[in-house]
């Protein structure tokens, strides 16, 4: 469940999740450096929400590669995570894919009014505009408090 929640406050994709490394955690700025799939993507801040800092601070574990890891320290794969996925899914009585927690991410942050910079970058997104891509700089800090906007 836990996995689920931080999902759906920090926009990641899922297997993103399941690839942090531990040594991309900074717990004292609430950031964590990782992505995939797009230029933009691929070793971006994810801001990390004051409601989930608890359950990044729960797993996260020095002496682990992984954030996300089963009981044994292993690293846990897409396959099982979807398995997981399902039978939460299943136990609340409700119909989800683990992308959905990836685009309800995004739709919070457009309806808590954030800056379509500051959201494409948390989730990622390639900046096509010269002047928002090259020009403006948004701190570590912006992305938190706009993290921190999402109820």
């Amino acid at each position: 469940m836990d996995i689920i929640l931080i999902n759906l406050y920090t926009g990641m994709r899922p297997t993103e999740l399941l690839e942090m490394k531990n040594s991309n955690v900074d717990l004292k700025n609430q950031i964590m450096i990782g992505g995939i799939k797009t230029n933009a993507g691929i070793d971006r801040e994810i801001p990390i929400h004051d409601k989930i800092l608890y359950l990044i601070k729960n797993r996260y574990n020095p002496e682990k590669e992984y954030l996300i890891t089963k009981e044994n320290g292993k690293p846990i794969f897409y396959r099982h995570y979807l398995d997981l996925f399902k039978d939460v899914m299943q136990n609340l009585n409700l119909d989800h894919t683990p992308y959905d927690c990836r685009s309800t991410a995004a739709t919070n942050l457009y309806n808590a009014g954030i800056e379509p910079l500051i959201y494409k970058l948390i989730l990622g997104h390639d900046i096509s505009d010269i002047t928002e891509k090259h020009y403006i700089k948004i701190t570590s800090k912006q992305k938190v408090e706009a993290i921190n906007k999402l109820k």
